[in-house]
């Protein structure tokens, strides 16, 4: 991942044969050189957790079926599993899922870095640009 300057990405599905495509963008945070935290960059994709107890019901609809999209998350490995090491950060209009459409742009003060979600296919994959923020 580059940590200076503005470069287009395509996302694609782990279902999708596009090339030149990546599954998941990772972002180190302000400290590059030894990061406590990360920021993800990858699409909604359907869970595979076994037994009655899933997360998918926050990336569905009221129908049941999954939300289409980026997902834009951080990781924080100096806090343990029951202190929240993971943050989903959803786009402003929660109400609309949490998952960015073509057009959405992610900015916020905590992060290293704007997304804007450029365009998608239906065969499975986004670009988007990922500009960094001067340090």
């Amino acid at each position: 991942m580059h940590t200076t300057g503005e470069k287009e990405y395509i996302l694609q599905s782990l279902n999708c044969d596009c090339k030149d495509a990546l599954s998941l963008i990772v972002v180190p945070d302000k400290n590059e050189t030894n990061p406590t935290k990360v920021w993800a960059i990858e699409l909604v994709e359907p869970s595979h957790i076994v037994g009655d107890q899933s997360n998918d019901n926050l990336l569905t609809d009221e129908n049941g079926n999954l939300i289409k999209g980026v997902l834009i998350y951080s990781v924080q490995s100096d806090k343990g599993s029951g202190e929240n090491p993971i943050v989903i950060y959803p786009k402003k209009d929660y109400a609309k899922g949490v998952a960015y459409g073509v057009g959405d742009t992610f900015e916020h003060p905590d992060a290293p870095m704007k997304v804007t979600v450029d365009k998608s296919e239906n065969a499975g994959y986004y670009q988007i640009t990922v500009k960094m923020k001067n340090p």
